[in-house]
């Protein structure tokens, strides 16, 4: 009986860690067709618990709404119960580090106590960065929360490049065929 306990968890640890490979494969894919990068990327290794606070007020509805000019009943999305529930746990999980430096073929992953040091708690930390980095700013995504068979995504991005420099985007995104449309702004803005 020992045995047979013990044979089970370690398939189910096996089962769980390709799952969870599959998962890391499936959001790699969507952030590579909807975030085009051709340049060297510095990409945070999670989000913060600042985007994933603002994540979950935005999401914490039962109707979300394009964000933009156009509020057409097309552009309108009412979320189950079971989806803002799904959409919850994926928020709580997010606050791990996720990404690796395959993200994109230039892809360098810090982490937040590496910003942490540059900038010590302030924005003077900009020049030092960019020197070190050799690049302007740094890049923090969501993980992808897939809904409805894979058919939607709910996906952040944030772009820092200093006090005044920057942007964000939350958006839901719509398969069309094989391909990801960018469906609806539900928040976002430029510094």
């Amino acid at each position: 009986m020992k045995f047979h306990t013990t044979a089970y968890i370690i398939l189910l640890l096996l089962f769980t860690k390709s799952l969870s490979a599959q998962d890391y494969e499936r959001d790699k894919r969507f952030i590579n067709e909807v975030f085009k990068i051709e340049s060297k990327i510095v990409v945070l290794d999670h989000l913060p618990t600042n985007g994933i606070q603002g994540l979950s007020y935005d999401l914490n509805h039962d109707t979300v709404r394009n964000m933009g000019g156009n509020t057409s009943a097309d552009l309108t999305l009412v979320l189950t119960k079971s989806e803002r529930k799904y959409i919850r746990k994926q928020l709580r999980e997010m606050n791990k580090p996720y990404l690796k430096a395959d993200l994109f073929d230039t892809t360098i992953i810090i982490s937040q106590s590496q910003l942490d040091k540059i900038f010590k708690g302030n924005f003077h930390g900009w020049p030092d960065f960019q020197k070190d980095y050799n690049c302007q700013g740094y890049y923090s995504f969501s993980k992808p929360i897939f809904l409805r068979g894979d058919n939607l995504c709910i996906f952040y991005h944030h772009y820092s490049c200093g006090l005044l420099c920057g942007n964000d985007d939350l958006a839901i995104y719509k398969k069309v065929g094989n391909k990801w449309q960018y469906w609806l702004q539900l928040d976002g803005g430029v510094n």
